[in-house]
Order: C-alpha cells, then sequence, then structure tokens
C-alpha cells in the first residue's frame, strides 16, 4: 500500500493538478505518431472545417460539401483546398467529335485550360470521394465484426458511440489530411473533371445507378449517346494509372489513420475489451476493395444498360446525333448517324464488355 501525506494546501493543489494532467493525457484524441497526418488540437479549429457537426435529419445532397454518415445525423466538411484551383489541369474528351476510324471514341486527355473554354462545366475531383470517409464510418454499425468495438458499452447506440470516440476533431482532421488540402505539402492529383463524368464517377462510388431509365429515354439521341460516352470516360478516368496511383495512396494513410485510432481507443476508459480483436485497418482495405469492385460493377451495368435502352427505342434504324463536348451541346459539332451496332463497338468493344 502506499500512502501519500500531503501536509499543506499548497501540496495537495499540486497533486491535484498532476493527477488531472494525468487524466487529460489518457483521454486525449487519438494523434498519429507520424507528423504527416499529426492534426491540430481542438481549440485552433471550428466546424465545420475539421470536426463532426450536428444535423438536422440525413442529408443527400449539400451544396456546402457536408458529408453526413448514413444512417446518423452527423456530418463534416472536407478541409479547403483553394491551393489547388492553380496552375489547374482540365480533363475533358481528347476527340469531341470523334475520329474516322472511332466516332465514338471516349478517350481523355489533360489540357492546360478548359478547352470548351467553359471553366463552370468542371469540378475539381476527390480522386477518393470524401463520401466514402463517411460511408465506412457508418458501415462500422452494420458489420457484426465491427459491433465489437462499441456494442458491448451499455446504454450508447452507434451513432452517439459514432458522436463520442470518432468525431473528435483531431481524428476527423487526420483522416481528411489524406486527402488533397490547402495544408497538405503533397503535389496531389485533384484535376478539374468535366461535371458530366465527375457526376457518373460519384454516383458510381455511392451505389446509385450512374443514371436511370426514365432519365435517359426523356433524353434526345444527341444527349444518350452523350452520356454513354461520359460514362466510357468515367471508366477510363478511373482506370488511369495516374489516378488509381492517388486513390490507392490515399486508401493507405486512411487506412493508417484508423490503425492509429484504434491503438488510441482500446485505452479509453469505457472501451470494450472486445474491441482488440477488431483489426480496424484491415477492415478498412477490404471495404475499400469492395468498394472499388462495385464502383465497376455500377459502371459497367449503366452502361450495358443504356445500349439495351438505346435498342429499345431505336428498333427502326440509325439516329442523327452531334458529337462534341457535352457543354457545347446540341447547338455545335460534328453529325453523324449512330445505331446500335455503332453503341456496340464504340463503347462495349472500348471497354472490352
Amino acid at each position: 500500500m502506499l500512502i501519500v501525506l500531503v501536509n499543506s494546501t499548497y501540496t495537495a493543489f499540486v497533486v491535484v493538478v498532476a493527477l488531472a494532467a494525468i487524466l487529460l493525457r489518457h483521454n486525449q484524441a487519438p494523434r498519429s505518431t507520424n507528423t504527416k497526418f499529426r492534426g491540430p488540437s481542438r481549440r485552433y479549429y471550428s466546424a465545420p472545417d475539421v470536426s463532426c457537426v450536428r444535423v438536422n435529419g440525413v442529408i443527400e445532397k449539400n451544396p456546402g460539401g457536408m458529408q453526413v454518415v448514413p444512417g446518423c445525423s452527423i456530418g463534416f466538411a472536407p478541409l479547403r483546398y483553394s491551393k489547388f484551383a492553380t496552375p489547374a489541369t482540365w480533363i475533358n474528351l481528347a476527340t469531341p467529335h470523334g475520329t474516322e476510324i472511332e466516332p465514338l471514341d471516349p478517350s481523355l486527355k489533360v489540357y492546360s485550360s478548359p478547352p470548351d473554354n467553359l471553366a463552370g462545366e468542371y469540378n475539381r475531383d476527390h480522386v477518393f470521394e470524401v463520401q466514402l470517409i463517411a460511408s465506412f464510418i457508418g458501415s462500422l454499425g452494420e458489420s457484426t465484426v465491427a459491433r465489437r468495438l462499441w456494442k458491448p458499452i451499455l446504454n450508447q447506440e452507434f451513432c452517439d458511440w459514432v458522436d463520442e470516440y470518432i468525431c473528435s476533431s483531431t481524428f476527423i482532421w487526420n483522416l481528411l489530411q489524406c486527402l488533397p488540402n490547402d495544408r497538405s505539402k503533397d503535389n496531389a492529383w485533384m484535376p478539374m473533371l468535366e461535371k458530366t463524368i465527375d457526376g457518373m464517377k460519384s454516383r458510381a462510388f455511392n451505389g446509385s445507378k450512374i443514371i436511370t431509365k426514365s432519365r435517359f429515354k426523356s433524353y434526345s439521341d444527341t444527349e444518350k449517346v452523350a452520356s454513354l460516352r461520359a460514362a466510357a470516360s468515367t471508366w477510363e478516368y478511373a482506370k488511369d494509372d495516374t489516378t488509381e496511383k492517388a486513390f490507392t495512396q490515399q486508401s493507405t494513410c486512411l487506412r493508417r489513420q484508423w490503425q492509429y485510432w484504434l491503438a488510441w481507443y482500446v485505452k479509453q476508459h469505457h472501451a470494450p475489451k472486445s474491441a482488440k480483436q477488431v483489426d480496424v485497418g484491415r477492415m478498412h482495405s477490404k471495404w475499400v476493395q469492395h468498394i472499388r469492385r462495385s464502383f465497376d460493377d455500377n459502371l459497367r451495368r449503366g452502361i450495358v444498360d443504356m445500349v439495351s435502352w438505346w435498342n429499345e427505342s431505336n428498333k427502326d434504324g440509325s439516329k442523327e446525333v452531334i458529337l462534341n463536348f457535352p457543354s457545347l451541346l446540341p447547338d455545335q459539332g460534328r453529325k453523324m448517324s449512330v445505331d446500335g451496332d455503332d453503341l456496340s463497338r464504340g463503347i462495349l468493344a472500348f471497354l472490352n464488355i
């Protein structure tokens, strides 16, 4: 037994302060041992820049960039990335009018300025979508294995657990630091991507149809062909070596941050003993692999569907369409006749589908 005799008010005060400091260090938010990904303390940053905030209901679309954890009224916004505005790379069709051999060629090209002179028709692309960070957090509430992290904690629902143990500003900051932002020293790949392609990429990652049958059938023939080319271009962009390298680097960084978080979490007073059995880093890697395969499946299915829907609507032969950058349609471009065989040769064959 250790007995400490305190014989003065001053000495008692010093002991209390020391104990408080020890408890504070024990319960502080997770920090990486790698300074490259280490976040600032809570007092320097306010929501929604780096920390989770409560939102009214689940927001599916938010113009401010708020990403909401599925099933929870908790969201966060990406870090600022204004420094990537200049210089910029712009990505759009390499041959908007097609070629004699491949009139529907969906190949892409990197330009030093918007080739259609319409900068507003492009979006800055997060190669690893910010929404995927929120989606993975939400998946921890559904996985049987992941429930070992939080389920044994009595009287606490999943979203409350997320709010208390994941949504510290430091940890969210560390996760978001893995993506391009103004404080990052990395020369990140974050191009200005033609917005139709960017939209299809986002929908394919979140599991939505890249386009619905009713929407596709409401389009003009020119718009239908443009949508097919955009979907094929999305496929090429995702398979590009530079894009795949950036995706892998960012997902690896995120996995590492989850490993740091788990090392901190298992030391918390209320953390269940079963949490030590959960390899959250490996779980993140497997989840990302699943999401990437689902992305390919969603995109491939959408392209095949569009060709099928075209054939349903155009059984009487070819249709005259206009080919150009999406933003310049249908006012100007190259006119040509297109039928189902052209789509099969120009789109499905291009993707080896």
